[in-house]
């Protein structure tokens, strides 16, 4: 048939594109099945791409756009990806912890050891975003908190707050094997067992 399979999984007629007084495509009309197929691919995002530019434009002058590549734009909505953990660290505050503290200074050993990737993942369960803010627009800081717990506990986030109750692990290892059980397999305030 002259059809295609769209992005979602529909498959969506061609309306004879490429047949012969069939549905069929024939060898014949093969270049015009491609040709209709492959329009059909490249513009099936023009609506959703056109309502999201609308919305773009709504709120950032169209000239202010074309001042910046896709790389600054992204960097100006969204933060950096690569997460900076002299950063964060510089917008911590401690509670129930002094900096000083060995199972803070732990954290930060175990954190700064962590992938980017595992950090994006705990920026997220901590605040529901996987990036950090940019430097200059902070409005909240990072809150590390202490729990009272053990090695038999995971960490809690509260994602409202920018804040993780961490309990008082008694090594780097055991820290980062509840950090990361909670980042992969939590959602904030909940962990799905």
């Amino acid at each position: 048939p002259s059809a295609v399979v769209g992005c979602d999984g529909r498959v969506v007629s061609l309306a004879g594109a490429g047949c012969e007084g069939g549905d069929r495509v024939t060898v014949a009309g093969a270049a015009a099945f491609v040709a209709a197929a492959r329009s059909y691919r490249l513009h099936e995002f023009d609506a959703a791409c056109a309502a999201m530019r609308s919305g773009l434009v709504a709120l950032v002058p169209e000239r202010a756009l074309r001042l910046l590549t896709w790389r600054e734009l992204e960097l100006s909505i969204c933060g950096d990806p690569v997460v900076d953990v002299e950063e964060l660290r510089k917008h911590t505050t401690y509670h129930g912890w002094e900096e000083s503290d060995p199972v803070v200074q732990r954290f930060w050993r175990v954190f700064d050891a962590f992938t980017n990737d595992e950090r994006s993942k705990f920026v997220r369960f901590i605040w529901g975003r996987a990036r950090l803010p940019k430097p200059t627009a902070w409005t909240r800081p990072f809150k590390l908190t202490k729990k009272n717990s053990g090695d038999d506990s995971l960490p809690l986030a509260h994602t409202c707050f920018f804040q993780i109750e961490l309990p008082t692990y008694s090594s780097d290892e055991v820290m980062r094997k509840r950090l990361l059980a909670a980042v992969n397999f939590g959602g904030g305030e909940f962990l799905i067992a």
